[in-house]
């Protein structure tokens, strides 16, 4: 315990010998796993994505610590897609793209943002249109979101979502921002019918599915990306195409059975699936990296024209090409009078897209800010339970 304190102390690392894990920030738990590193007397540390679930000022302390080992004499690698991170803690960079070096810089203040980025994607991006508000008409509709006072049950048994209000009106983002176990994901569920709710009422596209699982959801016109494809998703066996059926798409029927081919074709000519590179429609989903995962979930939750999105981390594991795409995606569906509830591990991209930010944390909505008139480090405060 005193050779915890001790190395804690001395680097900054703040954290209770005698608390547990699990009850930890996310911030928290980083901490925990460099101790760990240093007491075992490591010289060399390899961080991956380290921030992906930080609040900002959990990155800005984090940041701290990974200069004060530098100047202690430690190697220290950071493999992030997050330009702020290399600018927060490296001192040269090298870019990678198809397992290949594509640029080398010993000074990092000696590169822009700009170039980075495109040695990054290998080609110029354009910037991400600004979010503009719908047309009156789309907002004077009924929401697409009406979710009253909703209490629901996490895994553990205990009450992830407590007494939450919101609305998401159609032509609407929402972004929702809280550190990682504030409820997200069991209000993400719930409000797609997943996940049952102790007590409380959701409308979704003015038809109420309290209760009714996820087939009245989806039939009343709501769509979903997980936060976790890859665990709650896919259906071993089953190609690209045939994933593309799980959803309203569905299978054109024809005198003997169903179609197979011709939902390929229609799957094929879909806008998203150029866009956002779609496999072949007879890869086995279950074989592909994680980013093509994602991508097949991207395509078949916006395929269906839905006019409620549940977008829960939809960027994860893309490339900065296809992260721009989906954003405009997404803002395209809110143009022609889609709600939008959208989950983000990045501020920046909840700040970019949303029309307003709800915070989260340990289960209640302490805040819906507006993003012009507020600053990360307000919401980091929030989602940290500081300023709640």
């Amino acid at each position: 315990m005193a050779q915890i304190a001790d190395v804690g102390e001395r680097y900054g690392l703040d954290v209770s010998p005698r608390g547990s894990v699990r009850d930890l920030s996310m911030g928290e738990r980083q901490r925990v796993e460099i101790l760990k590193l240093l007491l075992s007397g490591a010289r060399i540390m390899l961080l991956d994505e380290p921030t992906s679930l930080l609040a900002p000022q959990e990155i800005e302390g984090l940041a701290a610590v990974v200069r004060e080992l530098r100047n202690e004499g430690l190697a220290i690698v950071v493999i992030t897609h997050k330009l702020a991170d290399v600018r927060a803690m490296a001192d040269r960079v090298t870019v990678l793209r198809g397992g290949v070096v594509q640029a080398h810089v010993d000074d990092v203040a000696a590169i822009d943002d700009a170039s980075l980025v495109e040695a990054v994607v290998g080609h110029h991006l354009p910037q991400l249109r600004s979010r503009s508000q719908p047309p009156a008409v789309v907002r004077a509709r009924e929401p697409a979101l009406d979710a009253e006072e909703i209490e629901v049950v996490g895994e553990r048994g205990h009450l992830a979502v407590r007494g939450v209000t919101l609305t998401v009106g159609r032509g609407e983002v929402v972004g929702i921002a809280g550190v990682s176990g504030s409820g997200q994901r069991e209000l993400a569920e719930a409000v797609l019918g997943l996940r049952k709710v102790r007590s409380g009422r959701i409308a979704v596209l003015g038809g109420d599915i309290t209760g009714g699982g996820a087939g009245r959801a989806l039939a009343a016109g709501a769509a979903g990306i997980s936060e976790d494809p890859l665990g709650t998703d896919l259906v071993p066996g089953l190609s690209v195409t045939e994933h593309m059926a799980l959803s309203r798409l569905g299978v054109p029927k024809r005198r003997m059975g169903y179609d197979w081919k011709a939902l390929a074709r229609r799957v094929e000519g879909l806008p998203e699936a150029r866009i956002l590179k779609l496999p072949a429609g007879n890869r086995q989903v279950t074989t592909l990296s994680g980013g093509n995962v994602q991508r097949v979930m991207l395509v078949r939750a916006l395929a269906s024209d839905p006019g409620f999105i549940v977008a829960a981390y939809p960027s994860r594991g893309l490339d900065l090409a296809s992260v721009l795409a989906t954003q405009e995606l997404l803002l395209s569906r809110a143009q022609i009078g889609a709600g939008v509830l959208l989950m983000s591990e990045d501020l920046d991209e909840l700040f970019l897209l949303s029309d307003r930010i709800v915070v989260l944390h340990a289960g209640r909505a302490v805040a819906s800010l507006d993003p012009d008139a507020t600053t990360r480090h307000e919401v980091g405060s929030l989602m940290l339970g500081r300023a709640a």
